[in-house]
């Protein structure tokens, strides 16, 4: 036993179960309306309002006892991602979501009903040259408030943009990829849009709310090829992937999200990077994505200024040079940077809390602190 439901835009024409205490329509599919009981229907009514409550108390940010705790964050932010990577201006018109059984959370999913998606809907025609999200064009209820709510919450924007990164940073996910991806359904289904059109002979007709008529099969998915390639590229800018803002020359940090980008960019070549950091970091959502800055090929010889910020939950592992810098030159400049007791650093050798290892002698180290646990098996833990 679990339940299966849908804040449902067409509360007007479908059966509706309730309107959360926020406006919202939810309609219960599972059990369905033959197999629910009173009691079942007051619980899962009562367990929604409890966690659209928590979206909008005073503490939600709170992982312990806000949103985080009745709301799956991570499933919810995916489907935000699949639907507005689409430009699919449905996604919050019929919103699926799930309880498990024995669980308290409310799970987002699954995605479906994309036909106004992939440049299809004159609300957000040309996609790519809006600058705000589809999800604020058209929404059911009270669903782009809560929405908005969640968004508002730095931690869920900086896990956002994670998921994005994660994502772009397997090299699967590209502009180039998607378009072969389309490309090979082009294939796929050539034989049978043939048929399609033969029997129902509309490609060349205005339907529902297409921006345009593109004249041609091969036309409309060029459409699409077109817009999903410029899409990753629009969510890039829009989720700041392996993008930093910079004042006179020196990146400024603000989220651990932007801390892994700039030790991406030093370990792909930019070994003079300089950087200040504008914020204390939790890395607790961070320390899978993270990779410690400078390599023996990329020596670290720029310069990092903490301004007097605490790094906490991270934790790094492997066989060597293990620290939050990996390898940091003669050259380099590090200051009012602090590690605090929740990090820890393990290896085989050259194991340390800020550093694992210093090149060439005793680069420049000020005013920083480490109350890390470091272990290293073999030697030199520092």
């Amino acid at each position: 036993g679990g339940y299966f439901f849908e804040m449902n835009g067409y509360a007007g024409s479908d059966p509706v179960n309730f309107r959360s205490n926020h406006s919202n329509p939810i309609t219960v599919h599972s059990p369905d309306e033959k197999g629910i009981t009173p009691e079942q229907l007051d619980y899962i009514k009562a367990h929604f309002n409890k966690m659209e409550s928590r979206v909008y108390s005073t503490d939600y940010r709170n992982r312990e006892t806000g949103y985080r705790s009745m709301l799956d964050l991570d499933s919810f932010l995916k489907y935000f991602l699949s639907c507005e990577f689409s430009g699919n201006t449905d996604m919050l018109w019929q919103v699926f979501m799930y309880k498990k059984r024995g669980d308290d959370h409310v799970y987002t999913g699954p995605v479906w009903d994309a036909d106004l998606a992939l440049e299809n809907d004159h609300a957000v025609y040309p996609g790519n040259q809006r600058e705000d999200w589809t999800y604020t064009i058209r929404c059911a209820g009270n669903w782009g408030n809560f929405v908005s709510r969640i968004l508002s919450d730095a931690g869920a924007m900086d896990r956002l943009q994670t998921i994005w990164a994660e994502l772009r940073d397997k090299e699967i996910f590209t502009s180039e990829s998607i378009q072969q991806y389309v490309d090979s359904l082009r294939l796929l289904v050539d034989a049978s849009q043939r048929l399609n059109f033969i029997r129902w002979p509309y490609l060349n007709q205005k339907i529902h709310n297409n921006p345009k008529v593109w004249g041609s099969w091969k036309a409309e998915v060029d459409n699409v090829r077109n817009y999903v390639g410029e899409r990753v590229k629009w969510m890039d800018k829009k989720l700041h992937y392996n993008m930093l803002d910079m004042a006179d020359g020196v990146y400024q940090i603000t989220t651990p999200l932007e801390l892994v980008s700039f030790s991406r960019l030093v370990n792909n070549g930019q070994t003079d990077a300089k950087a200040v950091l504008t914020a204390d970091m939790d890395f607790s959502d961070y320390t899978a994505t993270f990779y410690p800055i400078g390599s023996l090929d990329n020596v670290f010889t720029g310069t990092i200024d903490g301004q007097y910020h605490t790094l906490s939950n991270l934790h790094l592992e492997g066989e060597e040079n293990v620290g939050l810098i990996w390898c940091l030159g003669l050259r380099a400049s590090v200051s009012n940077l602090f590690l605090d007791a929740t990090c820890s650093m393990k290896g085989q050798r050259y194991v340390g809390g800020l550093v694992g290892y210093a090149k060439g002698g005793a680069p420049n180290i000020k005013c920083c602190g480490s109350a890390a646990t470091v272990e290293a098996t073999v030697d030199f833990a520092g």
